[in-house]
């Protein structure tokens, strides 16, 4: 009997024993729970979040949410992010799981468009691996199969539309999307991230502070179709990037490392000493973007420079291209080369091109421009046969100061290490403004950079710029910064399916930076996004004028003849008038003697490709040229009140011109060159007031003039006589009358009239048709246009923008919400141009009627829209103040 109980003593003793020694099993801690020692090298980019829960409340924040559901969540990057917070999600099925670490990789074949998910979680033990597996039985239900895989036992579940693999093994929980994935992670027949010594050195650097750290595996990032063609710039950059990413309401910050098993071109300049950052004194700030590299050693000089030739294969060529220059020219070029840009230099660009299709230009900040300058001219002379400097041309951006412009580089020339830096170098010519040397393509670009530089238009100058650039280190080797316009750009050019809210998302940013330096001889990478959805209400400015008192009506864009450059005309209360050039300086000024009618257009008098400035006020006819002064017999003084503008015809002889003048007598007054009244003019007074200026076309071999009062329409010949008997039409006042289909048997004039019907007049009949626009919702405030690029016809008023054919068949409307249209007109390039003065905004839209990005934008007072080397001049008086903002 006692050996029984003992048996069955023994028997539960035995069992107590296991069962405590397998709760103990599953409970004890690991201690070699490494996730990296499973994740297979391979990965194109690795996402590790410490602490899941406090990532996914930075990520949440209402603050932000805005952009980065527009910016994050969509297109490229969601294929990435988006589907790492989804499959956490679906496998975090309670709190359990939120506050630890987690390991997402991206695993890609060329094939992929999207890589293939691996999550590995680090267990405290065995326990814990299998609370979380029962979690997701639960949660997925009747959609989790048990399998095994290898001798592994694997569930199978479908979660939040994603299909998942889980398993625990080694110490770890690994749920993958894709089921050869597990397999190759569970043989462990691949290298492995811990084996990975540049991976390792990067892992160390993360901080534990931040929620998300990001390892982009840069030398194999081509596999990865999403982000072509991205990374094929990427690859070759080096092995691995590490970021630490700190998210906030208004900035993304990144900063992180650059790790390489060989030289490349990063490597390579990081090796240099980083200086401080100065050479944004010499970028204008109407630059899209621009690259800034400051280094010390160039060329062969440089070792690590002639290591990275010699691993690429290029050494050898490189040196005999030298070679051969040296023997054509008698110099060491790349040498000399080497003295003149060793020091900051900065390729900008006014456009979204920073190729050699762009407005870009190249800045060189030297210590001893002088110096530099001599050995640039000996290089130059060299390589063109002749002797340098040979001049080009003169920019004369503001009184007193002529800079001259050179002859530069050959298209030949070897412009040894620049090309890499930079892929394109712009050589064609080149100034020097004080220590820095200024290298374009063409003379525009340069003159725009001097005259911005002279009135200290730069980034440096920038308060928006100077407050983006506290993100980053004072002292760098390279910085690159992309506005928001070009970062936009870019992006719809590299992927045309890129959605609109994305797009919008960019937009709402100030700008985009990135910043090279080097820590622990180390590449350091810092960049930055600084988010400012508002920052259209808030547009940069290339200069304001101020002047004696209010100014009335609009300014008028006018051309300097000397340089070709854009300058503007306006008028205050007194009667001034105001010449001021693209530099916002007041050329001169002169009192007239009334108001200006109309428009002002620019005449060439003498026909000796000098202009001057031809206008009416309602006293006198007044030609004034460029420096204030009246032009030959002007002004003209008239015995009757001109009640419109004047019109400036020349028949196709610009030395025998004639010039319209409306009169209050109800009579159009014509004087020749001389000012004096053109014999033979025989019109008739008209029945009301033309306030309009005199319309003229040519067609089938015959000229007709248009005049219009506010009861009839009046088409006569050169002389004055009735051309086309027509009955009485009341045109729109603020429509002008218009020539379709010249020189066809179906030539016709075309108007808007009082009650918003198109107006059409056929020439060989002269009887008058008449079309209804629908959509004209306000017909007594409607302007009709025609564009100049096509015979489509443009009606706006507060409530729309119609776009009908040349017979007012309706093609495309768009809506607007106008509260008033107090100014329209068609700008550069057939822009349509408002004005809405209840709300004090401006709009721009394209003759299709599509609104021009950056548009509406404040505007409190009438303006002109100009357009010069890519850059749209929003010019408005505000007061006595014209200001020129920049779009």
């Amino acid at each position: 009997m006692k050996k029984r109980w003992y048996a069955i003593g023994a028997a539960v003793l035995l069992a107590i024993t296991a069962a405590v020694v397998g709760w103990l099993n599953i409970n004890r801690h690991y201690n070699d729970n490494n996730p990296l020692c499973h994740i297979p090298s391979s990965a194109a980019i690795v996402l590790k979040i410490n602490g899941i829960n406090a990532y996914k409340q930075t990520v949440a924040t209402t603050e932000y949410s805005s952009y980065y559901s527009n910016l994050f969540f969509a297109d490229v990057v969601s294929s990435v992010i988006n589907n790492a917070i989804t499959a956490i999600d679906s496998i975090a099925r309670s709190e359990y799981i939120y506050n630890r670490t987690v390991y997402i990789s991206y695993h890609a074949q060329p094939t992929d468009t999207v890589g293939k998910t691996l999550l590995v979680f680090p267990l405290e033990n065995y326990l814990d691996g299998t609370t979380i597996i029962d979690a997701v039985e639960q949660a997925a239900a009747l959609s989790t199969t048990r399998l095994s895989l290898d001798g592994h036992n694997v569930l199978s579940a479908d979660l939040h539309s994603l299909h998942f693999y889980l398993t625990i093994n080694n110490e770890c929980l690994f749920a993958t999307d894709d089921a050869e994935l597990l397999r190759s992670v569970l043989l462990k027949n691949q290298p492995v991230l811990a084996d990975d010594q540049c991976f390792g050195t990067l892992e160390r650097t993360t901080s534990p502070s931040v929620p998300l750290s990001v390892f982009v595996n840069v030398a194999s990032m081509d596999s990865l179709a999403i982000f072509d063609p991205i990374t094929r710039t990427m690859s070759a950059w080096g092995n691995w990037l590490e970021l630490d990413m700190d998210i906030s309401s208004q900035m993304i910050n990144a900063n992180g490392f650059l790790i390489s098993g060989k030289p490349t071109i990063f490597t390579v300049m990081a090796q240099h000493k980083p200086s401080a950052f100065g050479i944004d004194n010499m970028i204008p700030s109407s630059a899209q973007l621009f690259y800034a590299v400051a280094a010390s050693k160039r060329g062969s000089a440089d070792e690590q420079y002639v290591h990275q030739l010699q691993i690429d294969g290029r050494w050898d060529g490189y040196q005999r291209q030298c070679l051969d220059v040296k023997n054509a020219v008698g110099i060491d070029v790349e040498s000399e080369m080497a003295k003149v840009f060793e020091g900051e230099m900065a390729l900008f660009a006014f456009n979204e091109s920073i190729g050699k299709d762009g407005e870009v230009c190249l800045v060189v900040n030297e210590k001893n421009g002088t110096i530099s300058q001599g050995e640039l001219n000996n290089i130059i002379s060299k390589l063109r046969n002749k002797p340098a400097p040979q001049e080009a041309d003169v920019v004369s951006p503001i009184p007193s100061i002529s800079i001259p412009i050179y002859e530069a580089f050959p298209d030949t020339a070897n412009m040894f290490f620049l090309t890499d830096i930079y892929g394109y170098v712009p050589h064609k010519y080149y100034l020097r403004y004080e220590n820095t040397l200024m290298f374009a393509d063409t003379l525009s670009v340069l003159k725009q950079t001097l005259t911005e530089r002279l009135q200290n238009r730069t980034y440096a100058n920038d308060a928006n710029f100077r407050s983006f650039r506290n993100n980053f280190s004072s002292e760098n080797i390279s910085f690159i910064y992309c506005s928001s316009k070009a970062m936009r750009s870019i992006t719809a050019n590299i992927d045309t399916t890129t959605s609109v809210d994305y797009l919008n998302a960019i937009s709402d940013f100030y700008g985009f930076g990135m910043q090279l330096s080097n820590l622990s001889d180390l590449p350091y990478l810092t960049a930055s996004a600084l988010y400012e959805p508002n920052k259209s209400n808030v547009l940069p400015s290339a200069w304001q004028c101020q002047i004696d008192t209010v100014i009335v009506g609009q300014p008028w864009a006018v051309i300097n003849h000397n340089t070709r450059e854009t300058e503007y005309l306006v008028q205050d209360a007194n009667n001034k008038i105001h010449l001021i050039n693209s530099a916002g300086l007041v050329l001169w000024s002169r009192k007239i003697d009334g108001r200006i009618l109309g428009n002002v257009t620019q005449i060439d008098y003498y026909c000796n490709g000098k202009l001057q400035y031809l206008f009416a006020t309602p006293e006198s006819v007044h030609l004034i040229d460029r420096n204030g002064n009246d032009t030959a017999h002007f002004p003209i003084h008239l015995k009757h009140s001109a009640t419109g503008g004047v019109t400036y015809l020349d028949y196709g002889n610009p030395q025998e011109f004639r010039l319209f003048v409306p009169c209050d007598n109800k009579q159009t007054m014509l004087f020749d060159k001389n000012c004096k009244p053109v014999e033979g003019w025989e019109m008739k007074p008209t029945e009301g007031k033309v306030s309009k200026h005199i319309d003229h076309w040519v067609t089938n071999g015959k000229d007709y003039l248009i005049h219009s009062d506010d009861y009839k329409t009046y088409i006569t010949d050169r002389r004055g006589n009735e051309r086309l008997p027509i009955k009485p039409l009341a045109a729109n006042s603020q429509s002008k009358t218009y020539l379709v289909r010249a020189n066809t048997p179906q030539s016709a004039f075309v108007t808007s009239t009082a009650n918003g019907e198109l107006a059409t007049i056929d020439v060989a009949s002269a009887t008058v048709s008449y079309t209804h626009i629908d959509s004209i919702s306000d017909v007594s405030h409607h302007t009709m246009l025609k564009s100049a690029s096509n015979d489509t016809l443009i009606f706006v008023d507060k409530g729309h923008i119609i776009i009908t054919d040349d017979y007012g068949k309706v093609k495309n409307i768009r809506l607007l919400k106008l509260s008033s249209a107090d100014m329209i007109n068609l700008v550069c390039n057939n822009m349509i141009a408002i004005w809405d003065k209840t709300d004090q905004l401006a709009y721009l839209f394209t003759s299709n009627g599509d609104l021009v990005a950056g548009f509406p934008t404040p505007a409190k007072g009438r303006f002109v829209v100009t357009k010069q080397g890519g850059t749209i001049h929003l010019v408005v008086a505000d007061g006595n103040i014209l200001t020129d903002y920049l779009k």
